[in-house]
C-alpha cells in the first residue's frame, strides 16, 4: 500500500471505528460509568487535536466512547501493531503506528493529512502511559503538527482509568466513580505565530501541560 493509499484509508469513515465506540458506550456503565464535560470546548467540524494526559490502557477506549464526532483518527504505539488480532484492529479503526522517541516523520506526514482533511487526531502528548499517574513532560509532537497545520490543541483530563485499569493489568474491573473526561479551552497556534519556530514549539507543549495539570489537579 503506498503513501496515497494509506492516507485515503485513515481519512475514510471506519465503520469498525462506530461500531467500536457503540460497543464502549455499553461496557463502559459496567466498569462504573463515564462522565464528559467540556465538549463545547470541540468544534463540530475541522481540524483538531486532542492531547489528553495517559494513564491507563483504558484512555484511549474512554476517548473513543466519549466524543460525539465520527471522524477520529489516534496516533499509537508501533508496538501495538504487532500484537496479533489487536494490530489488525488498530489499522481498521485508523490508528496511526507511531515509533516511540524517535523522529517518525512517516506517522508525521499521515498525521498532517489528517488534520489538513479537516479530522480530529487523538495525541497523548506524554509519549507513553505514566506508571504512577503522574504528569509526566510532554513531548513536542503535537505542538509541531499544531503549529505546521494551524490547527488548535484541546488540553483534555482523564481520571479514573487507571483504577478499571491499572498499568500493566489487561483485564479492567469495576471501580466506584467511574470515569471523568473534562476538555478544556482550546490553545490555538496563533498564540505563538510572533515567535521563533522552536521557541513556538517548546512555548505551545509547555502550555500544553499546564493545561493539562490544571484540570487533573496536579502541578
Amino acid at each position: 500500500m503506498n503513501d496515497d493509499q494509506q492516507h485515503q484509508r485513515l481519512l475514510n469513515n471506519s465503520l469498525v471505528f462506530k461500531i467500536s465506540r457503540v460497543m464502549f458506550r455499553i461496557a463502559l456503565p459496567f466498569l462504573g460509568g463515564l462522565r464528559v464535560s467540556g465538549h463545547e470546548n470541540i468544534p463540530l467540524t475541522g481540524p483538531v487535536i486532542i492531547c489528553p494526559n495517559h494513564t491507563s490502557d483504558l484512555d484511549p477506549v474512554v476517548i473513543c466512547a466519549g466524543t460525539d464526532r465520527p471522524d477520529l483518527n489516534a496516533l499509537a504505539k508501533s508496538d501495538l501493531f504487532e500484537i496479533p488480532v489487536m494490530g489488525k484492529y488498530f489499522h481498521l479503526i485508523g490508528a496511526t503506528p507511531v515509533v516511540r522517541d524517535s523522529p517518525d516523520r512517516g506517522a508525521l506526514r499521515i498525521a498532517e493529512s489528517i488534520l489538513r482533511a479537516g479530522r480530529m487526531l487523538l495525541v497523548f502528548p506524554e509519549g507513553r502511559t505514566s506508571k504512577t499517574g503522574q504528569l509526566a513532560d510532554v513531548q513536542l509532537g503535537a505542538a509541531m503538527l499544531a503549529l505546521k497545520t494551524c490547527t488548535p490543541i484541546i488540553p483534555c483530563g482523564i481520571r479514573g482509568t487507571r483504577n478499571i485499569l491499572p498499568y500493566g493489568k489487561v483485564i479492567p474491573h469495576f471501580a466506584g466513580g467511574g470515569v471523568t473526561v473534562n476538555y478544556g479551552k482550546p490553545i490555538y497556534p496563533s498564540r505563538y505565530e510572533e515567535m521563533p519556530h522552536r521557541l513556538a514549539q517548546r512555548t505551545m507543549a509547555a502550555d500544553l501541560r499546564t493545561e493539562i495539570a490544571g484540570i487533573i489537579g496536579q502541578s
